[in-house]
């Protein structure tokens, strides 16, 4: 498995309102097949949270999107199960709360985003995507290479014996 994204736990806190959806850009250096999203948020009691991924086109469209996911209390990884092929390329993670919840940044001339939108409903496009603060989010995503990566390379150096 690979990721792509920011794995840290960085200091910079900043409120995820509910009342948005949020994102940052990354970029995956080869094809994949995606499993999960991850985001690093605090909430001081559980909240429900949903993420998606979003094309760098203009605008920026949905490739997918998870269940809803729990947070546990105080900071931590929260996880959501999502499946796409991505091709390599720029795409857009997002997270979206039920209530608000606190994100941690990196400090960056990158910027993070928002557009308006309501829990449990992830528009087929972001039109409204507009630039929010300095920064790089901490979320990140989980894939498989489309090479297979080292678990392909064992399996076939075994069949090769």
């Amino acid at each position: 498995m690979a990721t792509f994204g920011r794995t840290s736990e960085d200091t910079n806190d900043t409120t995820y309102g509910s009342t948005y959806i949020w994102g940052h850009k990354f970029t995956i250096s080869e094809e994949g097949d995606t499993s999960s999203i991850s985001a690093y948020i605090y909430r001081w009691a559980a909240v429900n949270v949903q993420m998606a991924i979003y094309t760098d086109d203009a605008p920026p469209a949905k490739v997918a999107s998870s269940a809803t996911v729990q947070n546990t209390t105080g900071y931590s990884w929260v996880t959501a199960d999502i499946t796409a092929n991505l091709p390599a390329g720029d795409y857009w993670l997002c997270i979206c709360s039920a209530s608000d919840v606190y994100g941690k940044y990196a400090t960056s001339d990158e910027v993070f985003y928002r557009q308006t939108g309501t829990y449990g409903t992830w528009p087929d496009t972001l039109a409204s995507w507009t630039a929010y603060a300095n920064g790089i989010m901490d979320i990140y995503c989980t894939y498989d290479p489309a090479g297979g990566g080292e678990e392909s390379n064992v399996l076939y150096m075994l069949f090769e014996s």
